[in-house]
């Protein structure tokens, strides 16, 4: 039931996955992707990098 669990930062988790397979890219490319404001990928980006993610 690994599939069935909740994520803490389903956002998050979505984008790192998507850095690791599609780099490098900008923030506009992850908006678009993922239908989000600029400002959300931008600030997600920012939480992942800070976090070593």
């Amino acid at each position: 039931m690994a599939f069935l669990e909740p994520i803490a930062d389903p956002l998050g988790d979505l984008v790192a996955r998507h850095a690791r397979t599609h780099g490098p890219f900008t923030t506009d490319a992850v908006a678009t992707r993922f239908g989000i404001g600029a400002a959300v990928a931008r600030h997600t980006l920012q939480r992942l990098e800070s976090q070593g993610g």
